[in-house]
């Protein structure tokens, strides 16, 4: 199988955009019960904001990625962002909390946030896994619709996606 990079566009972008936000809209219904609503206000708070950021930044690479390697399966596609995001965001989320709360989190150290991912990641993968995934073939599913509207309206040919 011959994996071909594709030149990004402005329509890879707003893919990569719409999947970011509904990653992000995903991991609320985790990171709202679990810390309140985001703000700088308390480190609760700050790392709900480290969380959507994490998810957010991470979303977006790995749908970029997915559309620049494989556009033509764009469903499957949002499966892999969908696990990718499931599992990096846990530690990209962990070195951004203090970064935002401009503290070590409750008193811990820089060392120990290796650790504190890992654990995070083996207690909630089992959720945001799967919820990536809901988020990334919702966008694969949205962008196959657009793309057959699309080609009903006569506004883009077959090999454009």
């Amino acid at each position: 199988m011959d994996i071909t990079s594709q030149p990004l566009t402005e329509q890879h972008l707003w893919w990569a955009t719409v999947a970011s936000t509904l990653f992000v809209a995903a991991a609320a219904t985790i990171v709202v019960p679990l810390f309140g609503w985001p703000s700088l206000s308390t480190s609760g708070g700050a790392f709900a904001v480290a969380i959507g950021l994490a998810v957010a930044l991470v979303g977006w690479v790995s749908w970029l990625g997915v559309e620049r390697y494989s556009s033509e399966h764009p469903v499957l596609g949002g499966v892999v962002a969908g696990v990718v995001t499931g599992i990096v965001s846990h530690p990209v989320a962990w070195f951004l909390g203090p970064v935002i709360a401009r503290s070590d989190l409750g008193g811990g150290s820089v060392f120990l946030l290796p650790f504190m991912s890992v654990f995070s990641l083996l207690l909630l993968v089992w959720f945001t896994v799967p919820l990536g995934i809901i988020a990334g073939v919702t966008t694969g599913l949205l962008r196959v619709a657009t793309h057959r509207r699309n080609l009903q309206n006569g506004l883009g040919s077959e090999r454009e996606k």
